[in-house]
């Protein structure tokens, strides 16, 4: 497996492959506004490259040749593409699909076009279990040469938790955490640990920055406030993190401080009634009127090319919902 930079004459936008003997796999998260452009070219130029060996079919008879009867193109997080590029890599597998089979990895299935959809086979698979990533982890400590007394399976279960069993996040913190423990120890075979701060990997830069601005969105609900949380969004999408990703972030977070500071429920005989629980019981509960409104800006963020236009709109729900709500102040 060889990593390879590919660069789009037209655009000059750059994008990362992975190559080998019989399969090519593209990021399209790397992919950015210029994604139509960027996967035209990248098919165009794997599919001329391509030599076929008189084989086009899954399930024909293998002839004895060494070179491959077509390459496997694997697309993940084809989800993120946008709908104009979606359009026209259906026009592109339609041309070269005797020399090129295409798996597309998508997250959420109803952000992919019914046209692709169509010409696909979809499969469901579930993410693996604590156990299975576990299992992951021990095989590549294994690999490495970490013992169980180095990376023991408490840890181990603690990574598979914490990176909500993502295989990907899972072994690169456990490469982080051993990165970590062998520059800070003299003794290579001292036990790894989680460390704290900004050494750990989780959660993430990007995610502390995102807790950040929802902590500052539900203690203070005012312009000056939003103009803060304007820049940090600001500075999240000048790294190139999704907008759709700070999104989510931004929802669990302000979900977890909702239901951090709503009222216990009162006991059974109790019957007086907080402004809190009046709002709830007649369907204006915060934490769904949140849900409602990230569910929106979602869907307007996939049909916008401003990604902070949406995500600042959505802050600003969030606050006029909190200060209605009157969450903070019933603490």
């Amino acid at each position: 497996v060889r990593v390879e930079t590919f660069t789009d004459r037209e655009s000059g936008t750059e994008a990362t492959v992975c190559r080998s003997s019989h399969h090519i796999l593209l990021s399209c998260q790397e992919f950015g506004v210029k994604d139509r452009a960027i996967v035209q070219s990248i098919i165009k130029d794997i599919a001329e490259s391509t030599t076929l060996s008189g084989v086009s079919s899954f399930f024909a008879a293998p002839k004895a040749s060494s070179v491959p009867p077509f390459k496997i193109c694997i697309f993940q997080d084809a989800d993120l593409l946008s709908e104009s590029a979606q359009h026209a890599l259906r026009r592109t597998l339609e041309i070269y699909s005797s020399r090129l089979k295409f798996v597309f990895l998508v997250e959420r299935l109803e952000r992919f076009s019914a046209p692709l959809k169509s010409r696909c086979f979809c499969v469901r698979v579930p993410l693996p279990s604590h156990r299975a990533v576990a299992s992951f982890l021990r095989s590549l400590c294994d690999k490495e040469g970490l013992p169980p007394q180095v990376a023991p399976d408490a840890l181990l279960q603690t990574i598979s938790e914490k990176s909500a069993r993502n295989l990907r996040r899972a072994g690169l913190a456990l490469e982080c955490l051993a990165t970590h423990n062998f520059t800070a120890s003299l003794s290579p075979s001292t036990a790894l640990s989680l460390p704290r701060g900004e050494a750990s990997p989780f959660p993430l830069p990007w995610e502390r920055l995102c807790d950040e601005i929802a902590v500052c969105a539900f203690r203070q609900q005012s312009p000056r406030a939003l103009s803060e949380c304007r820049g940090m969004l600001y500075d999240l999408l000048s790294v190139l993190i999704p907008g759709e990703l700070v999104l989510g972030r931004l929802l669990t977070t302000l979900l977890a401080l909702v239901r951090e500071k709503q009222p216990k429920p009162r006991a059974a005989g109790a019957s007086a009634e907080t402004p809190g629980s009046s709002r709830q019981a007649a369907g204006h509960d915060p934490a769904t009127v949140l849900v409602h409104a990230a569910a929106h800006f979602s869907h307007t963020l996939k049909k916008g090319s401003k990604e902070i236009i949406h995500l600042e709109a959505f802050l600003a729900q969030a606050m006029r919902v909190l200060h209605l709500a009157d969450v903070v102040k019933r603490t």
